[in-house]
């Protein structure tokens, strides 16, 4: 089984703060916004006419969907780099991807090894510097893109759009 493409970073807070959109459920998102909508429309609408009480409860609402809609997932990055901070004994974290014909396997510096088949990736997050593979059980796997040691990023692009049938 030859190796097709290969991948390695050094996991960073930057990085997963940067694919911190891959954090937050679809019907987080959906009802941040709405609420959010909402919040400001009612509070220019009623704004002038509201005593100080309901005032003060539409500008309390417009700051917590405000909070889940930016800072939430922002936190959760951060939470979840400590945690593998904690799990690697403070090391830097090194990840290393291989992909085959039939699966991939992620490799960690610590040692772990996880190998996974293409069908099990639901979803791809295209962000700036990474991409983000959303598999089965809620596991991310980050792919740098100029991380490739073997292979291109553009050809890459082609072979996980022909293996999963997901655009990014």
């Amino acid at each position: 089984m030859d190796i097709l493409f290969k991948n390695s970073f050094t996991l960073t807070e930057k990085i997963l703060l940067e694919c911190r959109v891959a954090y937050t459920k679809k019907l987080g998102k959906c009802l941040s916004v709405l609420g959010l909508i909402m919040t400001l429309f009612e509070f220019i609408r009623f704004y002038s006419v509201m005593n100080f009480k309901y005032k003060f409860l539409f500008t309390l609402f417009l700051f917590f969907f405000i909070y889940m809609l930016f800072f939430l997932p922002i936190l959760r990055a951060k939470k979840m780099y400590k945690r593998y901070l904690i799990v690697h004994n403070y090391k830097p974290i090194q990840e290393f991807i291989d992909f085959y014909d039939d699966k991939f396997k992620v490799y960690e510096s610590n040692g772990a090894i996880v190998s996974l088949s293409y069908s099990n990736i639901k979803k791809i997050y295209n962000k700036k510097n990474m991409l983000v593979l959303l598999c089965k059980g809620d596991l991310l796997v980050f792919i740098k893109k100029d991380g490739f040691e073997q292979g291109t990023y553009d050809d890459f692009k082609t072979f996980i759009t022909t293996k999963t049938n997901l655009n990014f």
